[in-house]
């Protein structure tokens, strides 16, 4: 492909990234939902959680900001599939905003639960493999890299 200007170069240069960004953040997404599996659902002691509705929140999102792009992985609590009620009257009937903070963190009161750290096992491998992801993406599309 030639480019006839600087402009137009950096602006493909760009779409060639958003475009590999979201590729690598459907691998990204599948490494929370591992992550999930691992710490969460493996554990004998998340049989009421083991539903499926955290693993089937997991979402993302790729945003250009300026010069950067941002690729977000995160629980979507509006497409978590059960609710998550409170057993005391004071406290809202729906818990979807906080299961995937106790389930990560742990929890104490009426039953305690273990902190399974499931966000920062699954940021870790991330960060780990989202070079190689990118580079993978870039390669698919064309693009061949120099290391």
């Amino acid at each position: 492909m030639v480019h006839m200007t600087f402009t137009t170069l950096v602006f493909d240069i760009r779409n060639e990234l958003r475009i590999a960004a979201n590729r690598s953040s459907e691998k990204a997404e599948n490494s929370l939902r591992n992550s999930i599996d691992e710490h969460v659902y493996a554990r004998a002691s998340s049989g009421e959680f083991r539903t499926g509705s955290l693993k089937n929140s997991v979402d993302s999102t790729v945003e250009n900001d300026g010069d950067e792009i941002v690729v977000s992985v995160f629980n979507n609590t509006e497409k978590m599939t059960q609710d998550y009620p409170s057993v005391d009257a004071r406290f809202p009937q729906d818990n979807k905003d906080n299961i995937v903070l106790w389930l990560n963190d742990g929890h104490r009161g009426i039953w305690d639960y273990n902190a399974t750290n499931f966000i920062e096992h699954a940021r870790d491998a991330i960060n780990i493999s989202f070079e190689t992801w990118l580079k993978q993406a870039l390669m698919q599309r064309g693009i061949k890299l120099i290391s």
